[in-house]
C-alpha cells in the first residue's frame, strides 16, 4: 500500500505541499506534511489541492487539480470508468469511491489562475456530458475532498480501489482534447469596477440584495446548506461580507438569513447561532471599510 500511495501522492502533489486528509469531512481540514502519514492512513478522504493552516478557499496555495465525479444512479462505477476512458479525457488519477461512483482528478502541470478554474471545469464537464457523464458541479470547488485510494469505506465496507495513475496534464494537452470536441475555455468577462457612491443601492429591494450576496458567495464557496462538510460557519461569514458589500443592513442581513436558513447552523466547525456569525462577518467588512458594489 505504501508504494501505491506514494505514487498517487507524487502524481498529485509536489514536495513541500501540505495535504489535508481525514476520516470524515469534519476531520479533513488540517493540512500536514503527507510523509509518512498519508502513506499509511486508513482515513477515507483528502483535499485535492494543497493548503496552509485550514481547509478553506483562501488557504489554497495552488489551484493545480480539478475533480470530476458523476452523480448518476443509472450508471454503475464500471460503466462510468468505461465512459471516462472512452471520452479520451487526459486525466491523472482514477479511484473508485467504494460506493456508486469513480473520482477522476486532472492534475495540471502548472497551476491555474483562480479566475480560470471554473471556465476549465465547465468546459471539460460539457464535453464529458456528451459521453453520458453528468459531473456533479459541487466537485468544481478547489477545496473539494476526494476518496483516499486503498482505504476501506466504512459505510459500505468496500475498498476505494486505485484504478489507475497517469501523467500530469498540460493546459496545451487539455486544449487539444477540448478542440477535438469543438469546445473552448472561455475566460470570464472582465468588467471595469464601478466606484460606489453612498446611497447608490437604496432603490434595490432588500430581498434582491440578499439574493445577489448569496450568488456571490455560492460562486466561490458552493451552495449553502444547514450542514456543510466544508464549514457552514465560514460560508456564512463570507456571505455576511457580501451582504455588506451590496449595502444590505446588518439587521436585514441577519433577519433574512434567519428566515431563509433558521436560527442555527451546523458544520465541520460545530453548531452555532446564525445571527452571531452574520454579525461577525458584516462587522468585519465594516471595520475594514471593504469597498461596496454598486448594483445595476
Amino acid at each position: 500500500m505504501k508504494e501505491a500511495r506514494l505514487q498517487f501522492l507524487e502524481a498529485l502533489f509536489d514536495d513541500k505541499d501540505l495535504v489535508a486528509w481525514g476520516d470524515t469531512p469534519k476531520t479533513c481540514n488540517k493540512p500536514l506534511d503527507p510523509i509518512p502519514g498519508f502513506l499509511i492512513t486508513q482515513d477515507e478522504q483528502f483535499c485535492i489541492n494543497p493548503l496552509r493552516e485550514w481547509r478553506n478557499t483562501e488557504n489554497v496555495t495552488k489551484i493545480q487539480s480539478l475533480l470530476f465525479e458523476v452523480d448518476d444512479k443509472d450508471l454503475t462505477p464500471d460503466q462510468q470508468k468505461d465512459l471516462f476512458f472512452k471520452s479520451g479525457l487526459p486525466f491523472t488519477t482514477m479511484v473508485s469511491s467504494g460506493g456508486k461512483s469513480v473520482h477522476v482528478i486532472v492534475r495540471f502541470t502548472e497551476p491555474l489562475e483562480d479566475k480560470m478554474r471554473e471556465p476549465w471545469w465547465f468546459a471539460i464537464s460539457k464535453v464529458l456530458k456528451t459521453y453520458g457523464l453528468k459531473c456533479d458541479p459541487a466537485a468544481r470547488l478547489v477545496v473539494q475532498i476526494s476518496r483516499m485510494p486503498l482505504s476501506i469505506r466504512k459505510k459500505t465496507g468496500e475498498l476505494q480501489q486505485l484504478i489507475t495513475i497517469q501523467d500530469r496534464v498540460s493546459q496545451e494537452m487539455m486544449r487539444e482534447w477540448l478542440d477535438s470536441h469543438n469546445m473552448k475555455v472561455v475566460p470570464p468577462v472582465e468588467r471595469e469596477p464601478i466606484k460606489y457612491t453612498i446611497g447608490a443601492n437604496d432603490a434595490v429591494d432588500n430581498m434582491k440584495k440578499f439574493d445577489i450576496a448569496r450568488k456571490f458567495t455560492e460562486k466561490k464557496h458552493g451552495t449553502y446548506s444547514t450542514y456543510m462538510p466544508t464549514g457552514a460557519h465560514m460560508w456564512l461569514f463570507y456571505f455576511a461580507i457580501n451582504c455588506y458589500k451590496v449595502d444590505l443592513s446588518l439587521d436585514a442581513s441577519m433577519g433574512l438569513a434567519r428566515v431563509e436558513w433558521g436560527s442555527t447552523y451546523t458544520g465541520s466547525s460545530g453548531t452555532g447561532k446564525m445571527e452571531e456569525v452574520i454579525n461577525k462577518g458584516w462587522k468585519y467588512a465594516y471595520n475594514r471599510n471593504i469597498e461596496k458594489i454598486e448594483l445595476r
